[in-house]
């Protein structure tokens, strides 16, 4: 079908140079609501982005009827928009001559995955809610894409892209909690374990004891060190912020800027996730360590970046329009011990369950704000004796990733912008909280 589809389009299109996206793919979801189901829903989807360049012009639309008369009226509507652009000498040849179709690594346990077994998780989650007088709401999901790239040019790379999530929001007199787990893979995902920690933060929040605002040795968990590391792989390693100067390895690559326990790596053939070997300029894929033992050395870039500052290109050109480059599947290395013996053997600190509402205020210095959500927790001689009230913090991520202590062994799949974060929890000393809530 969609060989049929980039054909017409092609033999229509006037353009010195055509290419076409095809998604297909499916959705599901199971919500939930007062310790019951309250819907159950699945969707197939199946959309086409329609890209010309002429003349180091460009101009894009997209589709989801695929009629001979549909796709005749965009392309000659698409070929009118594109006379009136303005040219752009960053423009690249589209991609040629390679046929190229990943392989099927999604895993038996997603493939089974349905409408029952997504109904039996909900069930054995409420089950576990109900037993504490603990009221249940959440989303359980799925979905997949098949993802094919094709050009005028003899170019075909076909990928896929899938995910699960569960998140499970709890409520008692004493408050209101939230637990999720993402992920490509339901190998890791533990209902009881999730349903129970919703328990837990529920518990210690009986009677919270309210801190202020201040420096503190912390423990983020990985969703929440997860929320933080964003803004570092959104603003940082990009071959168009270095060229721009805004970014902090305009003026520090090749230095040691971060603690010598962290380590980082772009990961685009991550086994355990939507691999990507070519990107969506159609450039080999490679894999980066953007940050080895704390020291900054090297960028991810697409062709225009790589030519013109004379680096190699990473294969990481995802946007012909904007021209930035972003890590795909990136993975920062654990540590030794798990998350559970960190906090053991801990003393006067804090753990974070989540992080949200963040904000960035300086792109270089990477100074963001936010604020802490479903459970500030104080540690005393390696246990967790109560919670405390949300603060709100405002800290440069480059102060505290040169502070980390120490990073767990167990890691977590949380969502991005390319494929998926693995990301561990983290423990940083003397994070700065710059205000207190009464909540």
């Amino acid at each position: 079908m969609v060989d049929q589809i980039a054909k017409k389009v092609f033999e229509l299109s006037k353009a010195e140079q055509t290419e076409i996206f095809f998604y297909d793919g499916v959705e599901a979801l199971t919500r939930f609501g007062q310790n019951q189901i309250t819907q159950n829903v699945e969707s197939q989807s199946q959309k086409m982005s329609i890209r010309m360049l002429d003349k180091q012009k460009t101009a894009s639309m997209e589709i989801s009827n695929f009629s001979d008369k549909t796709i005749k009226n965009a392309v000659d509507k698409l070929y009118q928009i594109l006379q009136h652009q303005v040219q752009d000498e960053r423009l690249q040849p589209l991609p040629e001559d390679l046929n190229f179709k990943a392989n099927d690594t999604i895993p038996e346990s997603f493939k089974k995955l349905d409408e029952n077994i997504r109904a039996e998780y909900v069930k054995k989650a409420l089950y576990i809610l109900n037993k504490q007088s603990v009221s249940g709401a959440g989303i359980c999901s799925q979905s997949k894409y098949n993802v094919t790239h094709m050009t005028s040019k003899n170019y075909s790379h076909t990928f896929y892209d899938w995910k699960f999530a569960f998140s499970l929001s709890a409520k008692n007199e004493y408050g209101i909690t939230r637990e999720e787990f993402q992920g490509t893979t339901l190998d890791n995902f533990n209902i009881d374990k999730l349903a129970n920690k919703c328990i837990d933060s529920l518990n210690f929040s009986k009677e919270k004891d309210r801190i202020e605002a201040n420096k503190y040795d912390i423990i983020f968990t990985p969703e929440a060190f997860a929320e933080l590391i964003q803004y570092l792989f959104y603003f940082s390693f990009s071959a168009k912020e270095f060229y721009e100067k805004t970014s902090f390895m305009a003026f520090k690559k090749g230095q040691q800027v971060f603690s010598p326990l962290l380590t980082i790596l772009n990961n685009p053939h991550a086994t355990d996730s939507s691999a990507l070997y070519y990107d969506f300029e159609g450039s080999p894929t490679k894999v980066v360590k953007l940050v080895d033992k704390g020291y900054c050395n090297n960028l991810i870039s697409n062709r225009y970046f790589s030519k013109l500052l004379n680096i190699e290109n990473t294969g990481n050109g995802l946007s012909p329009t904007t021209f930035d480059c972003f890590p795909i599947n990136p993975e920062i290395e654990g540590g030794s011990r798990s998350l559970e013996q960190i906090i053991q053997s801990s003393d006067n600190a804090l753990l974070i369950n989540r992080l949200h509402y963040l904000n960035i205020i300086d792109p270089i210095t990477l100074t963001v704000t936010g604020m802490t959500r479903d459970g500030v927790y104080k540690i005393e001689k390696g246990k967790i004796t109560t919670s405390t009230n949300n603060l709100r913090f405002t800290e440069s991520i480059l102060t505290a990733l040169s502070n980390i202590e120490e990073l767990s062994s167990d890691r977590q799949q949380c969502e991005w912008f390319i494929g998926f974060m693995k990301v561990p929890a983290v423990k940083i000393k003397q994070f700065n909280f710059s205000s207190a809530t009464d909540f």
